[in-house]
């Protein structure tokens, strides 16, 4: 029974993506980054954007403290120690400043996640409005991304954040990864499908990423807080489904969790824009596992992305390679990464760590077995990933996820 045992990990610094699992977890971050900055805007509906991708069978996640855990058709599950999820009526915009709403019909940290913020520190670090490492160099937007294509293809909505007037708008441009089309056909058009709102107070949003034919407004066209605009696409340069959501006044990009401009430091007094009931919705999450699956091969991210590994058949007993894959966003210098592989006859034959040796916006991990001789025991293997980080002398368990596959 001679196998090689692999820990390997690929650093991804972009936007993170998913599609058919998102493990999340809470906790508390140092202030990593500081000082202060602005950027130079990019012309209106062009920006940039990110990505994501899969697992192969059920799964399930613990959290520290209480877990929860949301199972669909299919497996599709996302799990999350739940923001308590408000409905709010549009707000009625009258006088006071500008409150957003939540602009998608799904639910934060269950059906759908932010992935990535405004990058609030300034020159070539990078730092979410948290000071974590949920954003990279010079995003300008809060990306709220879906599970999976299928969610994308059965249809999310993106509605107003506030009353406005549309002031631009794109529709047409396919739903495609832009790694099978490249950057440079998407020159210009870097957030896809699109649409901007001018709002009061020299305000306006950004909508981008939308799919193709979902646009419902046009130049023009007064649009009421919580209307629908369009749905969640694929469109763009972006790597897995989501929704760009991006504040600007006076050509400079705002986050809507300071009210502050971007790239002027994390850690500063902040005033969000978001309503209270959107803001609570929204509860920040600075570490999760956008993925799990095995595979009998390596797999890259954009192959997690579009759900090889997610065959719905058992693996083969007779292949030389049995690998547990992660895909994780929020990784932090330090972390310890560990993997358990437990065949069916519940024996640990892989046990393997890996320290993270960098801030990561995203990072896709794996472990597992290779050049074996033997054929496989036929039955169910599992795999069992857990993130531990060390915060004032004490190390605790920060994220854990488990799922399982058939050989056969």
């Amino acid at each position: 029974m001679k196998f090689a045992v692999i820990l390997g990990g690929l650093l991804l610094i972009g936007a993170l993506g998913a599609g058919g699992y998102l493990f999340l977890n809470n906790g508390e971050f140092p202030n990593i980054f500081g000082a202060s900055n602005t950027r130079e805007p990019p012309k209106r509906l062009s920006g940039e954007a990110t990505g994501g991708t899969a697992v192969t069978t059920t799964a399930t996640q613990q959290q520290t403290g209480e877990a929860e855990t949301a199972t669909a058709d299919g497996g599709d599950a996302i799990v999350t120690e739940t923001p308590e999820f408000v409905t709010e009526a549009a707000p009625i915009e009258e006088d006071g400043p500008l409150r957003f709403i939540v602009p998608v019909d799904c639910k934060v940290g269950r059906t759908c996640v932010v992935q990535n913020y405004v990058d609030m520190s300034p020159g070539l670090d990078y730092a979410d409005y948290a000071c974590g490492a949920l954003t990279y160099e010079k995003h300008n937007g809060t990306d709220i991304r879906l599970p999976s294509h299928k969610e994308m293809e059965a249809g999310v909505d993106v509605l107003a954040a506030a009353s406005g007037t549309v002031e631009d708008m794109r529709d047409g441009m396919p739903d495609v990864n832009y790694r099978l089309v490249g950057r440079e056909a998407l020159t210009g058009r870097d957030l896809g499908n699109a649409v901007t709102i001018r709002h009061k107070d020299g305000y306006e949003t950004n909508y981008g990423h939308m799919k193709r034919g979902s646009v419902t407004v046009k130049i023009g066209d007064t649009v009421t807080a919580g209307q629908k605009i369009g749905q969640i696409g694929l469109s763009g340069l972006t790597e897995f489904p989501h929704l760009h959501f991006e504040v600007r006044r006076n050509d400079l990009v705002i986050d809507p969790f300071t009210g502050t401009v971007a790239e002027t430091g994390c850690n500063g007094p902040a005033e969000p824009m978001w309503t209270d009931a959107a803001l609570q919705s929204l509860k920040y999450i600075p570490s999760l596992v956008v993925r799990i699956g095995f595979s009998d091969r390596i797999l890259n991210r954009t192959a997690i992305e579009y759900g090889l590994h997610q065959t719905g058949k058992p693996l083969d007993r007779t292949s030389d390679t049995l690998l547990l894959h992660v895909y994780a966003a929020g990784l932090y210098t330090g972390d310890i990464a560990r993997f358990q592989l437990t065949d069916p006859a519940g024996e640990i034959f892989v046990d393997a760590e890996r320290i993270i040796d960098k801030n990561a916006a995203v990072q896709v991990l794996r472990a597992g077995a290779a050049d074996r001789t033997t054929p496989w025991e036929p039955g169910t293997y599992t795999g069992l990933f857990t993130l531990s980080r060390t915060k004032d002398g004490e190390t605790e368990v920060v994220l854990r996820a488990e799922t399982s596959v058939e050989v056969e």
